[in-house]
C-alpha cells in the first residue's frame, strides 16, 4: 500500500505490478496528473481519486472509498479502458468531465453513485459500460457523445439524461430507473437498439428536443407510459411496447412521425399530468402526427386518441 497524495510529473507513467494500492485518508485528490498514464492500480479514499488534465491514458484502474469523485477531468483528452468504480460512500460520483474528450471502453460502476458519468461541454465515445445501482448512469449536458453497448440497472433517477448537445445511443439496455432515457432543453438524440423494463415513469421522455427512436422494445413502463414526447419533433420506427401503464405513446405539442409501432397491452391508470387515462395506445393533444403502421392489442382505452388541437394523418 502506497500513501497519497501523489503528484505525477508531466508526461510520466505509473504502472502497478500485482495488487498495487494507493490510499489517502485525508481530504484532496489521491493522484494529480497532467499528460500521463496509469495502469494496474487500486485507488482508495480521498475526496477525489484522480484529478487529471491534458492527454491521459488509464487502464485497469479500480476506484473505491472516494468521498466526492473517483475521476475528475478538465480540459483533458482521455483514453480509458478497463476501470471499475465502487461507491462505498453513498452520493459520491464516478467520472466528471468538463471541456474534455473521452474514449471510454469496458467500465463498471457499482453502488449508490449519484452519477456514474457526468459530461459537460465535452465529447467522445463510451462503450461496454455497466452501471448497477447508480442513481443516474450517464448525464450529458451540452456535449456530443456516442454511447453503445451499455447496461443500466436499479437506479432511482434517469439511466441516461441528455440536455442540449447531441447524443447517439446504440444497444442500450435499462432495467428499472425513473426514466430509461430523458432528453431535454434542445438536445438532439438518435436511439437505435434500446430495451427498457420496469421504468418507474417513462422508458423514453423527450422535452423540447428532437430525435429518432428505432429498434426499441419497452416492457412494463410506469405512470407516464412508454414514450412521452412534449413539445418535441421525433420519429419512431420498429418500436414494440408491451404492458404499459396509463399510456403507450403520449404526444403533446410538437410533432411525431410513426413509421412502425406495435402496442400490446396498456393499463388504464393516471396519465402524466394527473388526468384520467383509460389506457390509450397513442394519446395525442395539440400536436401533429403522421402514422404509417400501427398495431394495437389489449389496450384498456383507445387505440388512437386525438384530442383538442391534434392533427393526425394516417397511412
Amino acid at each position: 500500500v502506497y500513501r497519497g497524495p501523489i503528484q505525477l510529473g508531466a508526461g510520466s507513467s505509473l504502472v502497478g505490478h500485482g495488487v498495487v494500492v494507493i490510499n489517502l485518508e485525508q481530504p484532496g485528490a489521491i493522484v494529480s496528473m497532467t499528460n500521463g498514464s496509469l495502469k494496474n492500480l487500486s485507488v482508495q479514499g480521498g475526496d477525489e481519486g484522480i484529478s487529471a488534465h491534458g492527454a491521459i491514458h488509464l487502464e485497469n484502474i479500480h476506484f473505491s472509498g472516494h468521498r466526492q469523485m473517483a475521476l475528475r477531468m478538465e480540459d483533458a483528452t482521455a483514453e480509458i479502458k478497463g476501470i471499475h468504480i465502487s461507491a462505498t460512500i453513498p452520493g459520491s460520483s464516478g467520472i466528471a468531465l468538463t471541456r474534455s474528450t473521452i474514449h471510454l471502453i469496458d467500465a463498471t460502476f457499482q453502488g449508490a453513485l449519484f452519477r456514474a458519468v457526468d459530461l459537460r461541454e465535452s465529447e467522445g465515445t463510451i462503450s461496454q459500460l455497466k452501471a448497477i445501482g447508480c442513481r443516474t448512469g450517464i448525464s450529458s449536458i451540452n456535449s456530443n457523445v456516442d454511447i453503445s453497448s451499455a447496461v443500466f440497472e436499479g437506479g432511482s433517477g434517469p439511466a441516461i439524461f441528455v440536455a442540449q448537445g447531441q447524443v447517439t445511443l446504440r444497444h442500450i439496455d435499462v432495467t428499472g430507473h425513473e426514466y430509461g432515457i430523458s432528453v431535454a432543453r434542445g438536445a438532439r438524440v438518435s436511439i437505435d437498439g434500446f430495451s427498457s423494463k420496469n421504468a418507474q415513469q417513462a422508458a423514453i421522455s423527450v422535452l423540447e428536443s428532437s430525435g429518432a427512436i428505432q429498434n426499441a422494445k419497452i416492457d412494463n413502463a410506469g405512470a407516464m407510459g412508454a414514450i412521452a414526447l412534449l413539445a418535441s419533433t421525433v420519429s419512431i420506427d420498429r418500436v414494440q411496447i408491451n404492458q404499459s401503464a396509463a399510456l403507450g405513446l403520449f404526444v403533446r405539442h410538437g410533432s411525431v412521425d410513426v413509421h412502425d409501432l406495435t402496442v400490446d397491452g396498456v393499463r388504464g391508470e393516471a396519465g402524466p399530468n394527473g388526468e384520467s387515462s383509460q389506457g390509450d395506445a397513442i394519446h395525442i393533444r395539440d400536436a401533429k402526427a403522421r402514422i404509417d403502421v400501427l398495431i394495437v392489442k389489449n389496450a384498456d382505452g383507445s387505440g388512437l386518441f386525438a384530442g383538442a388541437g391534434a392533427n393526425v394523418q394516417l397511412g
